[in-house]
């Protein structure tokens, strides 16, 4: 079994995410057997993973112990009724239709309930409330339907113990927290199947043990969340193999205090050769590990970017009609490091020449996240009808089938999926050539251009360039192919089973 360890499976899914999903399609394409890891504590986690289509390929490490890994059927609790029948309490609706307060006969105020939506058959959490209005218990309800966890809070509302429950309702974790030190827990307890008792220090030892718990002979870990998964592993017992994926640059930047490798990868140098291989997406970040790195293991170039055979063909007639060649597309999340206020100055610019022109930028914010900053930019150029930020959108498939041309303008990637993800979908790309993966990806002047990082004036003449000439724009569309069949799926295989021999020798 292959094992991604990611720490979650989110609504709105990243580039990493991305990667993982791709992967474990065609791993299961080839019947290789994987799953998606998370670690991550979520009662309300199933829908999502329903709703991306991984529910019965994810294992989670609070389900694993909580034995409700096998549980895919909802079980509806009526605790209002419930509530009002059996004990006697008032219910109040609150305006917005989630919550509800329950109350004595007295109209004491008992508990606070909210719940999925305004169907309210779901529950999400119950908190009772003390005869001085605080919370003092937080009951969280895993929307499957059953009680997930209970944290208990002492003094203004802090932390000192959380259980977490089976369906059966027996406990199955204990976390103690120290009321002065709300950061971690101080003591975890976890009562195993067979009726034994783990303690672990920290949340690091668990995933350790969980690790292990899963582990069989043939199994290998797949990393793709270095900064979480690197200490847990170190204390893993080294026999187990895991190979590190490195989804961005790793070079050493000014934040990295003097450490071989940057964020996400701190404490990689730390525990370098415990890994049996890392895995990259670039022939050039491969050449860079093999320069900078001490490590003394199997070092592969497999792109987390694949494109399925079946879909990889020359744009037709038909699909080059559809085309818009002034809809200009993004794909990014709104983060600094992906400089979009270029982009919006560059068509802000490009409109006196060509007044068709248009900007449609899709993502979703994060950490160092600048929406806000970007759409008052878009304001402040009065470009608001041509220049939209349109938010997070699952299937982009249309999108890309009209639009004319990508904009790339990051300062940096590990691949750069959206690139691959335009030309599979026969948009050619213009963007800066940065570490890693735009001069992999684009075939300069035959598909669409690199350029310097920051050059914006040439930016400018190479996207003025395209948007005047046709024939320049028809040749592109064409070469799209020469991208996709380079990263088709069955290439990106052929990799993944060199990668299998390293270790099966």
């Amino acid at each position: 079994m292959y094992y991604f360890t990611c720490m979650n499976v989110p609504f709105h899914i990243t580039g990493v995410d991305k990667a993982s999903f791709n992967r474990l399609k065609l791993f299961k394409h080839n019947d290789i057997p994987a799953k998606i890891l998370t670690v991550d504590y979520d009662h309300m986690a199933y829908d999502t993973l329903v709703a991306q289509g991984v529910e019965y390929d994810t294992i989670n490490m609070y389900d694993y112990f909580q034995n409700c890994s096998h549980i895919h059927a909802f079980h509806k609790l009526d605790l209002p009724r419930y509530w009002q029948e059996c004990l006697g309490y008032k219910i109040e609706v609150v305006p917005h239709q989630l919550d509800i307060k329950v109350l004595s006969q007295d109209n004491d105020f008992l508990m606070y309930a909210r719940f999925v939506n305004t169907s309210r058959e779901k529950l999400n959490f119950v908190n009772y409330i003390s005869n001085m209005g605080s919370i003092v218990k937080h009951e969280r309800y895993d929307n499957r339907g059953f009680l997930s966890s209970v944290r208990f809070l002492g003094p203004e509302e802090r932390i000192f113990l959380e259980q977490y429950y089976n369906p059966k309702g027996e406990i199955v974790i204990e976390k103690h927290f120290d009321l002065n030190n709300q950061d971690k827990p101080t003591l975890i307890l976890l009562l195993d199947k067979n009726g034994s008792t783990h303690r672990f220090n920290s949340e690091d030892e668990l995933i350790a043990h969980f690790i292990e718990s899963l582990y069989t002979v043939g199994d290998h870990f797949i990393i793709d969340r270095p900064f979480e998964y690197i200490k847990p592993f170190a204390l893993v017992n080294p026999r187990i193999p895991a190979s590190i994926f490195l989804h961005t640059t790793h070079l050493p930047d000014a934040f990295s205090e003097g450490r071989p490798f940057k964020w996400p990868f701190n404490y990689l140098g730390d525990h370098l050769n415990r890994f049996s291989a890392l895995i990259c997406s670039t022939e050039s970040q491969k050449q860079d590990l093999i320069r900078s790195s001490q490590f003394k293991g199997y070092i592969a170039n497999i792109p987390v970017g694949m494109i399925d055979d079946s879909v990889i063909n020359i744009i037709s007639e038909e699909e080059l009609h559809q085309k818009n060649p002034y809809k200009l597309i993004s794909v990014s999340r709104y983060i600094f490091s992906k400089q979009l206020n270029q982009q919006i100055k560059l068509v802000h610019r490009l409109k006196e020449s060509f007044p068709e022109v248009t900007l449609d930028i899709f993502g979703f914010g994060g950490v160092g996240g600048v929406e806000d900053e970007l759409k008052d930019l878009i304001t402040s150029l009065n470009a608001d009808e041509y220049i939209k930020l349109r938010g997070f959108t699952p299937n982009l498939e249309r999108e890309y089938a009209t639009s004319g041309l990508s904009l790339f303008t990051s300062m940096e990637e590990g691949f750069a999926l959206a690139i691959l993800e335009s030309y599979q979908h026969n948009t050619p790309v213009i963007g800066y050539d940065v570490k890693y993966g735009p001069n992999e990806i684009i075939k300069d002047n035959v598909n669409g251009n690199v350029i310097p990082l920051n050059d914006e004036s040439q930016l400018y003449d190479k996207v003025f360039a395209f948007l005047n000439d046709a024939t320049l724009r028809e040749k592109y569309y064409k070469n799209c192919m020469l991208t996709t069949e380079q990263y088709s799926a069955s290439n990106n295989f052929k990799l993944w089973q060199s990668f299998f021999k390293q270790f099966s020798k």
